[in-house]
């Protein structure tokens, strides 16, 4: 099964709508600021190169592990709030991996977002990055996770990973795909990549 754009579009939409909203439950832009409740992340990361091309995010070796050859990368949504690329494997039962990218989602809305997801986890933090786990699916082990880590102050990226394959050895615990492929997303992007 491939990472539908519907998929992208549902987790963007997801973290930003619960982001957007303040303790009354009314809906408000979210600040691009960070408030000063905020939490701090102590060594921010600068995200301009993969913005500018989300799927330069990880290399065709560092997703071939998981994905096999790569057949095509495309940017699946762009805009103010969240984009997004995916990676479409060639064998149709590999895993498919996307990167989303969130602009105005610093720590504290992340983990306010948790909101907007059947199963979600607060996990061990990415080289000391708040990091939480979250899919559309009821748990872990049912073929998807992404992991979401808080980059800066005011911006989150996250790896999703997902297969329709039960066969896959790494269908019940997608999440170890999708923490494998952040961890090395925050190296790209402590590396200048």
């Amino acid at each position: 099964m491939r990472i539908s754009r519907l998929s992208l579009v549902l987790s963007a939409a997801a973290l930003v709508a619960v982001s957007a909203c303040n303790g009354g439950g009314t809906a408000s832009p979210s600040s691009s600021a960070p408030t000063s409740s905020a939490a701090k992340v102590a060594n921010p990361l600068n995200t301009d190169k993969l913005k500018a091309d989300l799927c330069k995010g990880l290399t065709a070796a560092q997703l071939q592990p998981y994905t096999g050859v790569i057949a095509s990368s495309k940017l699946e949504s762009e805009g103010a709030d969240s984009s997004g690329c995916t990676f479409h494997p060639k064998n149709v039962d590999s895993i498919n991996v996307g990167i989303n990218y969130f602009p105005k989602l610093g720590p504290a809305d992340l983990k306010a977002a948790k909101a907007g997801f059947p199963w979600n986890e607060d996990t061990t933090p990415i080289d000391g990055y708040y990091t939480r786990h979250a899919s559309q699916a009821k748990d872990q082990k049912s073929g998807a996770c992404g992991t979401a880590v808080a980059v800066n102050d005011t911006t989150s990226v996250e790896v999703l990973a997902q297969t329709s394959n039960e066969a896959d050895p790494n269908y019940a615990q997608m999440c170890t795909v999708s923490d494998k492929l952040a961890k090395q997303l925050i190296e790209n992007l402590k590396a200048g990549n």
